[in-house]
């Protein structure tokens, strides 16, 4: 190491917190003095674990291979030591014009551990970049191009003289494909996965429409929030149009199991229980699932047995729940435009009070506003022209836009006049 660097780099290590401080005035081109500063440490990095690997000064430590000696002496993890050990050797032995662009500041060091990466991975690639120009055209691209798109060229570029390969590494994606979904202690979910890049962008087109959707509406919810609410909503509506395979004879549906006494909302009932994994659902989130599902009687006896389960009825038929469609059309929350087949449909008098199940006393609401509309205790009434939302404290939410329309023939019956307040 020439001495000037040796002293610069002990001014700087000596240096106290305060010597870095900036002003604000001065912060933002600060941070781009010491990217490039630390670009350039980065490649004089690199050159000192090539340098520790070829004279095989790292066996000094003890270590099993340069690998090891990198995570220990430099405190690495795994991964970031055999990447560096990987491009340190690249950017010595197959590389020189990436190691020259690096040390210029032309490139970023991700740029070329990018490079080292998927350059030199096949004989035919390594043939490429050895050829006259060919490392240097994979240079200029990575100037011009961020660390994604230097990705995506790379890739384009082992397409065109490495097909064979290539198309073993897309076969090789495909099957690391996987989702995992596990319950939490706090009966919670947690979904993770990863999926091949076809897949993934099929999954990523569907959830940015409906997240596009539901952007208009200022309800507080993060972009994270929106697309689990638009994957959440995705899996309901399948299993209620029929899209999902029958499993043990049924169609895939929600259970809840549910004590008399707490879908009436009596003081002190015991809480209701999810059919699958068991989780406990508040009165809140009971009651927004209460608003329109399937109820089934089921009568036990002193030992939990069943005596009698009664036929299975719907909280709102299927033809009050075209009546309710053609009059709303749409989530009647204000700002809110979801589609009548993503709502659920509201009693505005709740049904453990009393409320009928009528086209009077039901209003859509998308899941979301659906549950904000029971968490709030938000009351809903109908002028002429408009929803009216009123927290217990008399503020309004807000209204609706959308008019009122006259309801749909009710299929099924006579032709007449529905009647109701307007």
């Amino acid at each position: 190491m020439h001495d000037a660097v040796r002293e610069a780099l002990r001014t700087l290590l000596a240096a106290p917190k305060e010597a870095f401080e900036v002003s604000p005035g001065e912060a933002a081109e600060a941070a781009v003095d010491w990217q490039r500063l630390a670009e350039r440490v980065a490649a004089a990095r690199a050159v000192a674990v090539a340098e520790a690997e070829a004279t095989g000064s790292w066996r000094e430590s003890g270590a099993a291979s340069p690998q090891a000696w990198a995570r220990h002496a430099l405190g690495l993890s795994s991964g970031q030591a055999a990447e560096l050990v990987r491009t340190a050797r690249a950017l010595r032995r197959d590389l020189p014009a990436t190691a020259t662009a690096l040390f210029t500041g032309r490139i970023g060091w991700s740029h070329a551990t990018l490079l080292a990466r998927h350059a030199l991975v096949t004989p035919v690639r390594r043939a490429a970049v050895a050829e006259p120009g060919g490392e240097e055209a994979l240079v200029a691209a990575a100037e011009v191009s961020t660390v994604e798109q230097l990705s995506r060229v790379l890739r384009g570029w082992a397409h065109a003289i490495d097909s064979e390969t290539a198309a073993a590494d897309e076969a090789t994606l495909d099957e690391q494909r996987r989702v995992s979904l596990a319950q939490t202690l706090g009966d919670g979910w947690a979904l993770e996965g990863w999926l091949p890049p076809e897949a993934g962008a099929i999954l990523a087109t569907v959830l940015d429409a409906h997240v596009g959707s539901m952007l208009g509406v200022a309800d507080g919810r993060t972009v994270p929030q929106l697309r689990a609410d638009a994957l959440t909503d995705l899996a309901r509506h399948a299993a209620e149009v029929g899209a999902v395979p029958h499993a043990g004879g049924l169609r895939p549906q929600l259970l809840v199991h549910v004590p008399v006494e707490t879908l009436a909302g009596v003081e002190g009932a015991p809480p209701a229980e999810l059919g699958h994994g068991g989780g406990l659902l508040s009165p809140t989130a009971l009651s927004v699932l209460a608003c329109d599902s399937a109820l089934v009687r089921l009568v036990l006896d002193a030992d939990g047995r069943p005596l009698d389960v009664g036929r299975t009825r719907r909280s709102v038929p299927v033809h009050l729940r075209h009546a309710v469609f053609g009059r709303d059309r749409h989530c009647v929350f204000p700002g809110c435009d979801r589609p009548a087949t993503w709502c659920d449909a509201h009693h505005v008098t709740y049904w453990r009070e009393g409320g009928p199940t009528s086209v009077d006393n039901l209003v859509l609401l998308c899941r979301h506003h659906h549950t904000r509309v029971h968490q709030l205790a938000v009351r809903i009434s109908r002028g002429r022209t408009h929803w009216a939302f009123t927290l217990p404290d008399g503020r309004l939410l807000g209204r609706s836009t959308e008019r009122l329309r006259l309801p749909l023939p009710l299929p099924g019956r006579r032709r007449r006049r529905a009647r109701w307040a307007a």
